[in-house]
């Protein structure tokens, strides 16, 4: 009976993670989805374009406003009207979506994990309640040594 259970996880757990592996994104899998930076413009019109991917921030600036919301940052070129140069800096981006989908396989294969060893501990149990069970009922009735 519980072994016809695992056939049926299976397949649950295989439709669940194909839904998150279509269609891998380049760029690394970072989301190709920046911050809307075209209307970025200010009174002094800096305006501001995505540079590179989408990149995870180091632990020691996860506090900073360019890490909010998702802890990433991604590399922006920034001119003013009036300025020639570029001045880099950093600004928010998405979610990594390879990053993403490591952390939900990460999840999903602990659940099955914890799925497998929950049902092997049930059917050892169940299966040594049922030998005490025959061995009280033998001795019960008189059969075989106790």
């Amino acid at each position: 009976m519980y072994i016809s259970i695992l056939p049926f996880i299976f397949c649950l757990l295989w439709t669940v993670t194909a839904q998150f592996s279509g269609g891998d994104r380049p760029n690394n899998g970072a989301r190709l989805d920046p911050p809307n930076h075209a209307s970025n413009r200010t009174d002094s019109q800096v305006i501001c374009e995505p540079f590179g991917a989408c990149t995870r921030c180091p632990d020691e600036q996860l506090d900073q406003p360019f890490c909010r919301p998702f802890g990433n940052r991604q590399l922006l070129h920034c001119r003013s009207a009036d300025s020639v140069g570029d001045t880099p800096t950093w600004g928010p981006c998405g979610r990594i979506i390879l990053k993403e989908r490591a952390d939900f396989l990460e999840f999903a294969a602990c659940n099955a994990a914890f799925t497998v060893v929950g049902l092997l501990v049930i059917v050892a149990r169940s299966r040594r309640l049922a030998y005490q069970r025959s061995r009280a009922l033998a001795a019960r009735i008189g059969i075989g040594r106790v």
